[in-house]
Order: C-alpha cells, then structure tokens, then sequence
C-alpha cells in the first residue's frame, strides 16, 4: 500500500508496476497533489517504481498478505459507454469468492470518474489529477460498477489484481469533517463488521483541496491536494484513524 506524495509544484509523471511485467502506464500527478497506489511484489519483495522528476515520494504505508492477488501486467476494462454507471464483469481474471477488485484509473484530469460495488445507489463522481488506483467491492458475480464522463477523452480502466477478504458497504459510510487544517479522530468501532478490522477504505471526493489520512498515533503529515482518491488507512485498536482536511468541500 503506497502513498504516491508530489513534493513539486509540476505536473510530474509516476507509474507502479509488478516486476516481470511491462506495463507503462506512467501518467503524471498535478504538483502538490498525492494520491494511492496498490501494486504486487515478487518473491523478494519488490515492486517497481517510475517518477518522471526529483519531486515523486512513494511511502509504504503497509501491505496485503496472501489475501492480495496482484496480475503481472494489467488488464484493461475500459467500458465502451460513457455517461452512465455500468457493470464491469471481472469473471474471466477474478475467481469466485473475491471481495475487492484492485483497479488502475489514467487519463484525462478534467473527467469525472467513479466506483462503486453493484447495488450502491452512491454517486459520487469526480475528476482525478491524472493517475489514480483504488479498490472496490465486488459481488458474487465478480462485476463492479464504473462511471466515466460523457467524453471520448475520458479516463481508463485497469484491473491490477484482487483480494480475498475484507468487508465492502453497499453503500459509502460518511465520515466527513467538520473542521479544518488539524487531524481529528474518526471512529468506526460502532460499524456490525468491525470486529476483526485492521484498516479501512476511505474514499476522498469531491472538491479540490487538501486532506490527509493516517493510522491513529502516527506523526506522518502527508498532507496535499487531489479531487478524488481512494485511500486504505490502518485503524488502532478502538477502531480509530485519523483525517485532516482544508476545506469542507472535501
């Protein structure tokens, strides 16, 4: 689990990728912009990075276990349809029993995007700035939901792997904050299926301005801008984690 930080007031380009695969897909992050990569490593655990400039940090910020799947090289699922949620079918990579798919979003920064497990009526779309990865719910069919902009510019889809447990809600839990420019605790320990939890899936949109995640009792401040990100943050023993935020738009 990667933190993608762009310490750099430029557009800069970064990629993550599986060793043995040639994948490239090495688009570029607005400057001061961060956002979440998910990517598998090879039996020496390693990954391999790309960063078009000095100003591109990668942070490990924790790992899968034999829960995650990661491909070689990607699959593409871009959707022919624009406009309109529709169902992404994952059936022929993905086996049964999957819980999440792990997914690549690149391309256009000005087109909304948006993921969601079937079922979810949530509609949040939004644009990312260029590059983004996330993870979402999937159903007993292995399909997914997927949003892109009315646009052939529109960005695309990859699917980078999958994991085997983890729990996804229908629909999105809002914990947005009320306050700005200090971290402010979120509890989740009320949640049925938060028992045996160890992190949480947070999605971040809509409104640019700046936010940061991070595991109760640590010091990290990766505090930068983005639109729309889908970020995994660890929870401490009660259940809590930590988000700060620049604006209520966020």
């Amino acid at each position: 689990v990667i933190q993608v930080v762009n310490t750099s007031a430029n557009t800069t380009a970064w990629g993550l990728r599986k060793p043995g695969s040639t994948d490239a897909r090495n688009t570029s992050a607005f400057g001061n912009c961060q956002n979440w990569g998910y990517i598998g490593v090879d039996s020496n655990l390693t990954f391999q990075g790309y960063i078009g400039g000095t100003g591109i940090q990668f942070k490990l910020l924790g790992y899968f276990t034999s829960d995650g799947v990661f491909f070689t090289s990607a699959y593409t699922k871009t959707p022919g349809t624009y406009g309109s949620w529709v169902s992404v079918n994952c059936s022929t990579e993905i086996p049964a029993g999957a819980k999440f798919a792990i997914v690549e979003i690149t391309g256009s920064t000005s087109n909304p995007v948006g993921l969601r497990p079937p079922g979810s009526t949530d509609n949040r779309t939004a644009a990312i700035s260029s590059h983004a990865f996330a993870l979402v719910g999937l159903d007993a069919n292995r399909t997914f939901e997927f949003y892109r902009y009315a646009n052939s510019g529109s960005p695309a889809l990859h699917l980078v792997g999958y994991l085997t447990s983890g729990v996804s809600k229908t629909n999105g839990a809002d914990v947005s904050l009320t306050s700005t420019g200090a971290y402010v605790n979120i509890d989740r320990s009320g949640d049925a299926d938060s028992a045996g939890a160890t992190a949480v899936l947070v999605e971040r949109c809509p409104g640019w301005g700046s936010y940061a995640l991070r595991k109760n009792g640590s010091t990290d401040d990766f505090y930068k801008n983005e639109y729309h990100a889908w970020g995994v943050v660890g929870l401490d023993s009660n259940k809590i984690f930590q988000g700060k935020i620049s604006t209520t738009t966020v």
